[in-house]
C-alpha cells in the first residue's frame, strides 16, 4: 500500500472519523512529491518581515527607511535578492538552487489567530486541517505518531491524533515506563513477557469498551486512550534514533526529534515552531535576533537531514502569521500587515525562482494566474492557492478532502519552472 490511501466517508460527522484509520481509500493518482516524502512546516509565530529577508527594501534615503540597512546591501544570491544578516545569507548561499521564494502573498488579515490558520490550512475559519496534518493521514502503516508537532498550526480535524514531543529525556521516560532508568534496558521492573501480556489485556479491554460504548463522546474518548496506547510502540521503536547530544536552542532540540522521528519511521509530519517575530518595537535588533535564529535552525534542518540519508525528502514549508509595516512606530517597532513571504523547498519543486513582487510599500503586484508573471488584471496570491496546489502536489486531493475541506482559490503553476 503506497500513501495515497485515505479515509473513506469523510462526508460523516467527525465523530464517525475514529482516529484508528481502518476504512481508507486511494489518495489521487497524480502528484509530483514521491510518496515516502516527509513534510515539515517550519513557523515563524508573530509575523516576519519580508523586507529584512527575502523580499528586502534597502532604503536610498535614511528618513524614509522601511529597513534598517541601504539598498547597497541587499545581497543577490543567485536569482534571489536578501537581507544583509548573516544566518540568511548562509541559507540561500546553501541552497539557492533548491528554494522557492512567494513573494506579495496575501493573508487577508492581521489577526494573529487567524493569520495562523490562514497560512498552514489555506482558510481563515475554524474547522479544516493543517497541511502537516493532511500531509499525515496519508501515513501508509496507520502509525499513531505519524503527525508530530511542538507547535503553530496543527489542527488535525479528527484525521489523527497529535503526538507532542517536548524532550528527549521524556520520550525514553514514555517509551520505557517498566524500566528504572530508561535509557537502560538492563534496569527492568518485570520480564518483557509480562510487559507484552499487560499491554495486549489493555489493548484489548478498551477494544470491549469501544465496542460496547453507547455515546459517541465516551467512545471517541477511548478511541483517543487506544491511539496513546498503541503510540508507545512507536515511542520504543524512536528511542535508538534520539541524540546523545542535545542541540542549544529550542528549535534545533525540536529538530533533533523530528529527524530522529524520520529516520525510526515512527512520523511522516512534523510542526516546527519558532517564537520572537511579533516585533511591535526595537524591531531591527529583535527581528533580526530571531530571524537568525530560525535560519540557523533550518540550516540545522538539512545538515541533519543530510547526515542521515533523507534530505532528498524533506518537503520544507516556511512561513508565519502575515507580514510587517513597510514603516516604523514610534516605539521603532513594526506593526502587523497581511502582505508576507513564504519559502519552500523539496521534491518536486523547481528551485531558484523567486515568483511574485512587491513595491516599496510592500504593495503587491497582480500576476497572471497562468503565467504567474506582472499582470495589472491578475491576481494576488494568497494562502488557499498555495494550499490547493500543495494538495495536488502531494497527492492530497481526493474528492472526499475537496468535499469536506474545499479550498476557494484554484491551484496555480507554483512548483515548476
Amino acid at each position: 500500500m503506497d500513501r495515497r490511501t485515505f479515509i473513506k466517508g469523510l462526508g460523516a460527522t467527525s465523530l464517525s472519523l475514529p482516529y484508528l484509520l481502518r476504512s481508507r481509500r486511494a489518495w489521487a493518482t497524480t502528484t509530483s512529491a514521491p510518496d515516502d516524502t516527509l513534510v515539515v512546516v517550519l513557523h515563524a509565530d508573530g509575523g516576519w518581515d519580508p523586507a529584512m529577508l527575502c523580499d528586502p527594501k534597502g532604503y536610498t534615503d535614511y528618513d524614509d527607511r522601511i529597513t534598517n540597512f541601504h539598498a547597497d546591501d541587499t545581497l543577490e544570491i543567485g536569482n534571489f535578492q536578501v537581507a544583509p544578516i548573516t544566518a540568511v545569507e548562509d541559507f540561500f548561499t546553501d541552497y539557492q538552487d533548491d528554494l522557492l521564494v512567494l513573494n506579495g502573498v496575501d493573508n487577508q488579515t492581521n489577526n494573529h489567530v487567524v493569520g495562523v490558520r490562514h497560512q498552514w490550512s489555506g482558510v481563515m475559519s475554524h474547522g479544516f486541517p493543517s497541511i502537516a496534518a493532511l500531509a499525515a493521514a496519508g501515513d501508509p502503516d496507520h502509525k499513531s505518531t505519524a503527525l508530530l508537532s511542538f507547535g503553530g498550526y496543527d489542527y488535525p480535524a479528527g484525521l489523527l491524533p497529535i503526538t507532542r514531543l517536548p524532550s528527549a529525556a521524556l520520550v525514553q521516560d514514555l517509551a520505557h515506563p517498566f524500566r528504572r532508568t530508561a535509557t537502560n534496558p538492563d534496569s527492568r521492573l518485570i520480564s518483557s513477557s509480562i510487559e507484552d501480556t499487560l499491554r495486549a489485556a489493555q489493548l484489548d479491554r478498551l477494544d470491549r469498551q469501544i465496542a460496547a460504548a453507547g455515546l459517541p463522546r465516551p467512545k471517541r474518548a477511548m478511541e483517543l486512550l487506544r491511539s496513546a496506547r498503541e503510540g508507545d510502540n512507536e515511542l520504543a521503536a524512536l528511542s535508538p534514533y534520539l541524540p546523545s547530544e542535545i542541540a542549544d536552542t529550542p528549535l534545533k532540540r525540536q529538530i533533533q526529534i523530528a529527524i530522529a522521528a524520520f529516520e525510526a519511521g515512527t512520523s511522516t509530519s512534523a510542526s516546527l515552531f519558532v517564537e520572537g517575530f511579533d516585533t511591535h518595537d526595537d524591531h531591527d535588533t529583535r527581528h533580526t535576533a530571531a530571524l537568525t535564529n530560525l535560519f540557523e535552525g533550518a540550516s540545522y534542518l538539512m545538515q541533519l537531514a543530510e547526515e542521515k540519508g533523507l534530505a532528498d525528502r524533506i518537503l520544507l514549508l516556511m512561513g508565519s502569521d502575515f507580514g510587517r509595516t513597510p514603516w516604523y512606530n514610534e516605539h521603532d517597532g513594526k506593526d502587523h500587515y497581511s502582505i508576507t513571504s513564504m519559502i519552500m523547498m523539496g521534491p518536486g519543486i523547481d528551485g531558484g525562482r523567486v515568483i511574485g513582487s512587491t513595491d516599496d510599500t510592500l504593495t503587491p503586484d497582480l500576476l497572471d494566474e497562468t503565467t504567474l508573471e506582472p499582470d495589472v488584471n491578475g491576481i494576488r496570491i494568497t494562502p488557499a492557492h498555495i494550499h490547493q496546489t500543495l494538495r495536488e502536489h502531494l497527492g492530497l486531493d481526493t474528492q472526499d478532502v475537496e468535499d469536506q475541506w474545499p479550498m476557494s482559490e484554484a491551484s496555480l503553476s507554483l512548483f515548476s519552472a
